[in-house]
């Protein structure tokens, strides 16, 4: 009798392996196999292996099949979104004429009173700050590439945000005025 049912238990094992399964299916395969260890070990000590391996393969079952229900749904979840990249500009730089470039005192950093913006030029570079983001370029007009703030020289980072339109142009000492074409 018992080879009876094993002969169609087999021959249903083979028939589902025929095709890739699903992990619901894996899942639920997993969890009979072990339930069914576990319930023929307690059904055992009451003379009852048969009985406990049915019990423990059915919960088995059911609990691995809704554990691959979760995994596959996980699967079947469709990716997130692409992120697009971020490109940062800022506004342009408006000058109608070559600006004249002043020192900001105690530093070896200049601004123009002639640029109404946070532009500055040290050692051959120009920055331009806008909103606490800074941006390095060829020229006072730009083109302006953004920079991380740990590239930018601390002695300009250390010119206050709006410094140019609190202080107004200086009176200049004589030397100290630098003309740049640009």
């Amino acid at each position: 009798m018992k080879r009876l049912v094993c002969i169609p238990a087999v021959a249903i094992l083979v028939t589902a392996c025929a095709t890739p399964l699903t992990p619901r299916e894996q899942g639920a395969i997993t969890g009979a196999a072990v339930g069914m260890g576990i319930g023929a070990i307690a059904g055992s000590t009451t003379g009852h292996a048969g009985a406990g391996a049915v019990i423990g393969g059915v919960g088995g079952a059911v609990v691995g099949g809704v554990i691959g229900d979760a995994a596959q749904q996980r699967q079947a979840a469709p990716p997130a979104p692409a992120r697009a990249p971020v490109v940062v500009t800022p506004p342009p730089v408006v000058v109608t004429a070559t600006p004249t470039w002043v020192l900001v005192p105690g530093t070896a950093v200049y601004y123009s009173p002639e640029i109404h913006a946070d532009v500055y030029l040290y050692g051959g570079i120009w920055y331009y700050r806008v909103n606490g983001v800074w941006f390095t370029g060829r020229s006072h007009a730009g083109p302006w590439d953004p920079t991380p703030v740990t590239a930018v020289p601390v002695v300009v980072t250390r010119v206050p945000p709006g410094w140019r339109a609190k202080h107004g142009p200086p009176a200049v000492p004589p030397g100290h005025r630098k003309r740049t074409g640009g």
